[in-house]
């Protein structure tokens, strides 16, 4: 189980500088390009569950997420990643099951490690939305305690999924298909 918040529109390098000063590891910088698939029905939408292919690289990541469970500004969820060896060839195997891309983008990903927690600093270079950093720990506590180091107050967090994200920007869905 995962336990995460965001912190929207950062100033990356004073965050970058930030994340060092404390001891954070730089871990990757990356490009993903992702596809979020469903049923024509929508009914993963319905249960709040998330199937995502993630090309990273020469990687291809495959991602179940469950539904959110939200505790104050945080959120977690359970998330069963594998690798697969073909991107193409995983959305055409789920395209023969009925499962289509809902949602396809871009993502610039800048990722740091300090112990267990995880931090990310994302820019989607085609959609309308500033950069922000999502921390990512076991505990709603440990989330909390290290947006604080970095200056920021508990009440900044937001338990976003990217659906609501992209709605907190008045994103217009249709175009991120």
């Amino acid at each position: 189980m995962e336990v995460e918040a965001k912190i929207l529109e950062v100033n990356v390098d004073e965050i970058r500088k930030k994340l060092l000063a404390l001891g954070a590891k730089l871990e990757y910088k990356e490009t993903q390009i992702c596809r979020i698939l469903d049923f024509d029905d929508k009914r993963l939408h319905e249960k709040d569950e998330i199937i995502r292919v993630r090309k990273v690289g020469n990687k291809v990541e495959l991602t179940f997420k469950g539904p959110t469970e939200k505790k104050g500004n945080t959120k977690s969820k359970e998330e069963i990643e594998t690798h697969v060896e073909d991107f193409e060839k995983v959305l055409k195997i789920f395209e023969k099951i009925g499962l289509t891309p809902v949602r396809s983008y871009e993502k610039h990903r800048e990722s740091y490690k300090l112990g267990n927690i995880s931090f990310e600093l994302d820019n989607f270079p085609n959609i309308p939305v500033p950069p922000f950093l999502e921390i990512e720990g076991s505990s709603r506590e440990e989330v909390v305690e290290m947006a604080e180091k970095l200056g920021f107050k508990e009440e900044e967090l937001k338990s976003f999924n990217g659906l609501e994200l992209l709605k907190h920007y008045n994103v217009n869905m249709n175009e991120i298909r």
